[in-house]
This record gives C-alpha cells, sequence and structure tokens, in this order.
C-alpha cells in the first residue's frame, strides 16, 4: 500500500475532520491530497523528510503502519 492511500484509510475509517492546511507540496496532484492534509493536520504524520515533502507513492511499511495506527486511534480515543 502507498502512504497517499494508507492516509485515506485513516481518514476514512476514523472520520478524521477535514484541513484547510496544505501541509505538503509534493502531494497536491494526487486524490488522497485532503487525506493527507487532514491527518497531518491533528498530527498523525509530519511527512517522510525533513524536506517538507509526503511522499505520497512511497511504500508504508509495517513499522510505520503500526505508528500511524497508533497514533491515530490514540488521537480518536484519548
Amino acid at each position: 500500500m502507498k502512504r497517499a492511500q494508507f492516509a485515506a484509510l485513516l481518514r476514512r475509517s476514523f472520520a478524521v475532520p477535514p484541513s484547510d492546511i496544505n501541509f505538503f507540496g509534493d502531494d497536491d496532484t494526487t486524490i488522497f491530497a485532503a487525506d493527507i492534509d487532514a491527518i497531518a493536520a491533528i498530527g498523525i504524520t509530519r511527512g517522510c523528510d525533513l524536506d517538507g515533502n509526503y511522499c505520497p507513492w512511497d511504500p508504508v511499511f509495517r513499522d510505520q503502519a503500526a505508528t500511524l495506527l497508533a497514533r491515530t486511534i490514540r488521537w480518536w480515543r484519548p
């Protein structure tokens, strides 16, 4: 699964509200940009590097998926 797809899965599964902030420049042409920005707005992700990228088409590895899922669950059920 790609990082962009995983962002969509998290946002839609946990009803994460939309964000008006564009956090990453490299996701603007994807259909998942709103999903990525929404999970960034609540602190689930900080991107893939220090250059302000999300790397939407990179694969999400199991350890990354586990971390993102744990953060989402903590946000959803504090």
